[in-house]
């Protein structure tokens, strides 16, 4: 069928060509962002023109990346196409599994998990955190890996039956790589059975609905079982924040998770943050890579109307932390591992005289053994959610 009104078909095709035009040209002369908010990365540089980049095609490929970044409207753009595939009830929405009341991860598929990769990968794992543990223990420490149970493992039994939850190829890694620590006599906390043998409640509390992370409440049960480790096994002898020894404050910002910030807050669970307060104040000198800063574990907004994410916790990924208490009659502790350090953190100062965190993917200064040998701590803790237990890099050596 023709379209006989050639004037308004030249006007329709002419519009669009402007506003395609328009999102190539307004990033030119508008301060470009750095960082995107709700997708929680980084957007992509301008690239330099450089002849070899030109001549290998690198140049072009580049220039396409950073035009889509920064197209004009494209937030508003992203977040309404957001809206209309909620609208829709679309199971997946820009990488995030929508369920009543959880947001997931979306998961690619795996037939089979490759069991001769996993069991090398295991090896490879083991023999990194026996390098570690050979280290702490040949002056006197101890050394312990902790293993805690990420959403996606919790939740793995609400994911529809046709999309992936990767239960099995979980299993087979806790199975391979817990094996092979046994095998070299680390000593090791797994918190997954822990979690099993919870109610229903307290399974709710323990995980939360937005976001990859534990709550501050399962942080607290992480928290327990590494002090049963030292005061229990090893016969140390470290006060424990218990139950009666503080509050829990809800945080009055509203939280939003890492699965709702790629949803622009559209979901609105209505979840809050936590935060441990003991009863007993004790001062402490902090230290961020050696330089003092506030002396907070807590970074909270003054406007309670801001937005706050999982980086309430000691910050947000911070390189290398150090917590002084200056009670020099209690061991030194130090803890690391990704993200999942954070809000154990926040609470296991409390039981040592200094506690340092390191972020693994972060601290670039000397090797994690290096780091050893100077501190020389009593304890060292090893932290790792299921999703990262057969990852090497990154994980200290």
């Amino acid at each position: 069928m023709r379209f006989e009104n050639k004037p308004v078909a030249w006007a329709v095709t002419g519009c669009f060509a402007l506003f395609l035009l328009a999102l190539l040209v307004v990033p030119h002369f508008v301060q470009p962002e750095e960082y995107s908010f709700f997708e929680n990365r980084y957007l992509a540089e301008k690239p330099a023109v450089e002849k070899d980049g030109i001549l290998s095609g690198t140049w072009f490929s580049a220039c396409e990346t950073y035009l889509v970044d920064h197209a004009a409207w494209r937030t508003t753009l992203v977040e309404w196409n957001t809206r209309l595939d909620l609208a829709l009830r679309k199971p997946v929405v820009n990488t995030v599994v929508v369920q009543k009341d959880q947001l997931l991860p979306y998961l690619d598929y795996e037939p089979e998990p490759d069991l001769s990769a996993i069991e090398e990968q295991a090896l490879a794992v083991t023999e990194n955190l026996t390098a570690h543990r050979d280290l702490v223990e040949s002056y006197g420490g101890h050394f312990c890996y902790v293993a805690v149970p990420s959403q996606y493992v919790c939740l793995a039994d609400r994911y529809p039956w046709y999309l992936e939850n990767r239960c099995a190829s979980a299993a087979a890694s806790a199975r391979a790589l817990f094996r092979h620590l046994d095998a070299a006599g680390i000593d090791r906390i797994d918190i997954y059975p822990i979690y099993l043998s919870y109610t229903e409640e307290q399974k709710a509390r323990y995980i939360s609905k937005v976001d990859h992370h534990y709550t501050m409440f399962g942080a607290y049960e992480t928290y327990l079982q590494m002090m049963d480790q030292i005061n229990g096994d090893w016969k140390g002898a470290v006060p424990v924040l218990t139950e009666d020894a503080f509050t829990m404050e809800a945080v009055e910002n509203t939280f939003v998770g890492s699965r709702d910030r790629m949803l622009f807050h559209l979901f609105q669970s209505g979840e809050s943050l936590y935060c441990i307060r003991p009863e007993e104040e004790i001062p402490f000198t902090r230290y961020d890579e050696g330089v003092e800063n506030t002396a907070t574990v807590y970074s909270l907004p003054y406007d309670p109307q801001t937005y706050v994410t999982y980086s309430v916790y000691m910050g947000g990924d911070c390189p290398w932390t150090t917590i002084d208490t200056g009670r020099e009659d209690l061991p030194s502790v130090l803890i690391y591992g990704d993200s999942f350090t954070n809000a154990v953190e926040s609470i296991a100062w409390y039981s040592f005289g200094r506690m340092d965190s390191v972020d693994l993917r972060h601290y670039q200064d000397r090797s994690l053994n290096e780091l050893l040998e100077e501190l020389r701590p009593d304890y060292v803790f090893c932290i790792r959610d299921y999703s990262k237990l057969l990852e090497t890099a990154d994980n200290g050596q």
